[in-house]
């Protein structure tokens, strides 16, 4: 159809004569009311060279505004553009809105139909002063034999008739005949004091108000309410078969909205052609029913009716859209048929498939919306079926009434509920087990059902409601709030706001408070107790962390002194072992824990033992943390929770875990993490793989007050599962004890554990190492025993179990096993970084920006100086050394022996030497060819010398003299 108006005589006149380019940017133009972009200009323009027409052009420009999701301009202006050619008013002006009601009144009191058309031209007229109202009313009766030929009575009579709905009185009969009868009035002026007459009236409501709805001027895309234009298309589907044009819409509807019945419609529509089977009832109940009708109730109806038989098909039609029988009765469903029906109605109208806003509800507790451009209005049935897609809506309970979710909206499971009377007993009885999320603030908290418990799948209160004087008793799995604490304090919550959880079920840390109660006793002493309001709550399993503001309240012999900081939550309440954060009151000659806390599995809480955290909440300190914290979410980089075990001594490891929900989103931040404790011995970060998400998060581990030993960094997954990575900042003073980092070695069958790390130590063990190794020995190792001291402690080992390696950025004391990329500024034999993995790892060494590159390939290899690993030869090196006091200086005697001297003034770029189980390479950092405290030594761990001589390979960083970037010296392989 599009492209027969393009090819048209007028389209040819509009594009007859433009380039592609033109046409397409025309066409654009006129549906969105914006020029395209040039990306989409060129995609639109490459199409219709390569053959669509643009016809389809169109078509899919007008597709793709309308599937657009919102509320956008470009919708805006192509609804307007079809409202304005549509339903067509000029009449914008006061003065000439009061004549087009004036005319459409003149239709009205003379029993005929009105258009736009007609309002619009005698309207003008009036306003212009061209014509009087008097006038346009003489000129309609002329022209309307069935008016013109009455009697002044007659006339007098109908004109009532319609005005006022009933039969007129003598007094009234003789008011309007006297001017006619004299000659004094023309049937204008009586039409015209009439009219007046209706608009003033004040005892007759209905008649007053169809006269009213009959005048009213619509405006350009205006209609009357849906439920008249969707009476019209109703007769038109069930009995023409067919829907029908915008003006038939326009004037039938307007028509309906007047007061004129159904009924009455159908029997002026079926002096049509296209209406002719308006009287065949029996052919109308078995195409909207789908079954015949018995003789039975053909006759019924008919009896019923007086033998009409278009108000028989009237009835059927207005039983079967209300999901009736006509004659009543118990039958077969017929909510699939009737639904079709709708469905077919609303797929003619092209109603709207979603609704992204907030439903309020109407005086009968129906869904109300600004939808289908007919206002703020009572959804119909037809417009509910458009929306049956829907998963999900947002209702406004601005009244106390049960709420209707249409049989239409079945496939409605999640519904987000607000308003004054959220919570009233009324409203929470309307969702019929559909997960309803209760969004709860002042209004609805004073207007909520105290005297029964409410159950919602999650309640949120939202920010600023005051909690303080809530009455209210709540049942469900996710309870949330962001706290009312003001300046770090504490957050208050009322005595009667309850809430019960479930087996998996959350709760917000705000909820729950702690206060400290310290007395002085004649010793001075301190005597604490503490108290909570954890009897408040029952059931929950997880407490949320997330936005968590509190604190606990400290009082010193009734007097608020205090608090323990802010944001900070102590997990000791639910084991009654909480604790006194603050360094002025810890000190208590006896503690007592709150006796009204309940820790029974099913009547109390069933606290698992960690929390959650699902977003950035500032920086959080968790006393009194038994095992593990569950992460549901990006945290950023600038979050941070300081976590203090709780004091039970079983309690050696500690887990930070991820939620199914945060597994699915592929990138977060985690934040830093700081560990505080004196029993906790092992620390894992567990991840788990999906099929459908790859996962990468970011950790930093801070420091904290602990000895930690095992870093355990696991990632679940199988071959089939999308990869893991983590990339983990271990933070400098993190622990005064990690000795291992490591993934877990589990595998069954198709279950492995698998973490891509990218590795950042900011600290590395402290001391160990293959020369603490070697020297510890040796025969003679009394003669290094200040040395070995020196130099004792423990490795931080880095192993890749479980682990794929990718970039490691090391400190001194480590010793890691593998790895795609390797970077350490600085290493010496008293702070060694050893690497045992292949020769083809890309190592980093020196200043970052400037570095020694090292790998299987490169332009040079390193000089060896020689192999020193039996006893006898280590006792040879080790022998006739100058005393020393420190490793540096003792490894370059032992290098310039091996080197026969060189490593004084002719030291290689990079050299080699291997004692007993290691391979040392010695790179001269500064280039003065001579060693020195300057220069690195790393280790490759016990391997071949000779092969690591000619496998490892280096680029040496660039050197300036002068400005110019000079080439430094280089060696030979084998030392002579």
């Amino acid at each position: 159809m599009v492209s027969a108006l393009i090819n048209s005589a007028d389209g040819a006149k509009r594009y007859d004569g433009l380039s592609t380019e033109r046409k397409v940017q025309y066409i654009y133009q006129n549906i969105t009311g914006a020029q395209p972009d040039s990306a989409t200009l060129d995609s639109l323009v490459k199409q219709q060279l390569a053959g669509k027409t643009l016809g389809t052009l169109t078509n899919q420009i007008i597709d793709s505004v309308k599937s657009a999701d919102g509320e956008h301009t470009h919708q805006q202006h192509i609804q307007e553009v079809v409202n304005s050619t549509l339903y067509p008013s000029s009449l914008v002006e006061d003065g000439q809105i009061a004549a087009a009601s004036d005319v459409q009144g003149i239709y009205y009191l003379l029993g005929s139909m009105t258009n736009a058309r007609a309002v619009n031209y005698w309207g003008n007229q009036l306003a212009s002063g061209q014509k009087s109202a008097v006038e346009i009313a003489n000129l309609f009766v002329e022209e309307r034999s069935y008016i013109n030929q009455l009697s002044n009575e007659a006339f007098v009579k109908t004109l009532y008739a319609n005005a006022f709905g009933t039969a007129i009185s003598d007094g009234d009969l003789q008011k309007y005949l006297g001017g006619l009868d004299d000659g004094t009035q023309t049937h204008g002026d009586v039409i015209m004091q009439m009219m007046a007459d209706i608009r003033n009236d004040t005892g007759h409501d209905t008649a007053k108000e169809n006269f009213a709805a009959a005048t009213h001027v619509y405006a350009p895309g205006e209609m009357p309410d849906a439920k008249y234009v969707e009476t019209v298309m109703s007769l038109y589907v069930a009995v023409a078969g067919s829907g029908t044009n915008a003006t038939a819409l326009d004037t039938f509807s307007r028509l309906l909205a007047s007061g004129t019945s159904n009924q009455d419609l159908l029997k002026t529509l079926a002096n049509s052609q296209q209406f002719s089977g308006a009287g065949d009832y029996q052919k109308i109940y078995s195409t909207l029913y789908g079954s015949e009708m018995s003789s039975s109730v053909s006759q019924a109806l008919m009896l019923k009716t007086g033998n009409d038989k278009i108000a028989a098909s009237s009835l059927i039609i207005d039983a079967f859209r209300n999901g009736e029988y006509p004659l009543g009765g118990t039958h077969w469903s017929i909510d699939q048929q009737l639904s079709d029906f709708n469905q077919q109605l609303a797929d003619i109208f092209g109603y709207q498939k979603s609704f992204n806003g907030t439903f309020t509800l109407s005086d009968d507790g129906k869904l109300m919306a600004e939808t289908n451009s007919y206002g703020n209005h009572a959804l119909s049935n037809i417009e509910l079926v458009a929306l049956s897609g829907m998963t999900s809506l947002s209702i406004n309970a601005d009244k106390d009434l049960a709420i209707t979710l249409d049989k239409a909206l079945k496939n409605v499971t999640h519904v987000v509920l607000t308003g004054k009377y959220a919570a009233s007993e009324a409203v929470s009885k309307s969702f019929g087990g559909r997960y309803v999320e209760l969004h709860l603030d002042d209004a609805a908290l004073a207007h909520a059902d105290a005297s029964n418990t409410l159950s919602y799948a999650k309640v949120l209160v939202q920010n600023g409601t005051d909690l303080t004087q809530a009455n209210i008793k709540l049942s469900t799995n996710s309870l949330l709030w962001q706290g009312n604490s003001v300046d770090g304090g504490a957050n208050h919550v009322s005595k009667t706001f309850i809430a019960k959880g479930g087996s998996d079920s959350s709760i917000s840390a705000n909820f729950i408070t702690k206060s400290v109660y310290l007395t002085t006793d004649e010793n001075g002493e301190l005597h604490g107790q503490i108290v909570s309001n954890l009897d408040q709550y029952q059931r929950f399993s997880t407490i949320d962390l997330t936005h968590y503001v509190g604190t606990g309240e400290i009082y010193l012999d009734g007097k608020l002194v205090a608090t323990e900081g802010r944001n900070v939550f102590d997990f000791g309440l639910f084991e009654k072992n909480a604790t006194i954060f603050h360094p002025d009151y810890a000190n208590t000659a006896s503690l007592e824990q709150d006796p009204n806390t309940n820790t029974d599995h099913w009547s109390g809480f069933i606290y698992d033992g960690g929390g959650m955290l699902s977003a950035y909440s500032g920086d959080l300190t968790l006393l009194n943390v038994r095992n593990h914290f569950y992460i549901d979410g990006e945290l950023t980089k600038d979050s941070h929770v300081s976590i203090h075990t709780s004091a039970r001594p079983d309690d050696t490891s500690f887990s930070l875990n991820f939620t199914e929900k945060a597994s699915l989103i592929p990138v977060f931040d985690m934040g830093s993490f700081s560990f505080n404790s004196d029993h906790l011995q092992t620390l894992s970060v567990n991840m788990g793989g999906n099929e459908t998400t790859a996962q990468t998060r970011t950790l930093k581990l801070d420091s904290g007050d602990n000895s930690i030993s095992e870093l355990m960094l696991s990632g679940w997954t199988t071959s089939l599962l999308k990869p893991l990575y983590l990339n983990l900042t271990v933070g400098a003073g993190f622990s005064d004890n990690l000795q291992t980092i490591t993934g877990s070695d589990y595998y069954d069958r198709d279950y492995f554990s698998n973490v891509r790390l990218n590795l950042n130590m900011e600290m590395g063990g402290t001391g160990g190492g293959s020369f603490y190794t070697t020297l510890n020995g040796l025969a003679n190792k009394e003669q290094f025993a200040g040395i070995i001291d020196e130099l004792a402690g423990h490795q931080l080992s880095v192993k890749n179990t479980g682990l794929t390696i990718m970039d490691a950025h090391v400190q001194g004391n480590t010793t890691i096993s593998s790895a795609k990329n390797l970077s350490f500024e600085h290493s010496s034999i008293d702070n060694l970084v050893t690497f045992t993995g292949p020769i083809s790892t890309n190592i980093k060494v020196g200043d970052s920006a400037n570095p020694w590159l090292f790998s299987s390939t490169g332009d040079k290899t390193a000089t060896l100086y020689g192999s020193a690993t039996t006893d006898s030869e280590l006792k040879a090196v080790f022998s006739d050394l100058n005393a020393s006091n420190n490793a540096q200086d003792l490894f370059a005697q032992v290098l310039d022996k091996m080197s026969n001297g060189a490593s004084k003034s002719n030291l290689a770029e990079v050299s080699m030497v291997k004692l007993d189980k290691a391979v040392y390479v010695i790179v001269d950092n500064n280039h003065n060819q001579s060693f020195d405290a300057d220069d690195i030594v790393f280790s490759l761990g016990d391997r071949d010398p000779y092969l690591s001589a000619v496998s490892l390979h280096y680029q040496a960083p660039t050197i300036e003299a002068n400005g110019v970037a000079t080439a430094s010296h280089t060696g030979e392989v084998i030392a002579a």
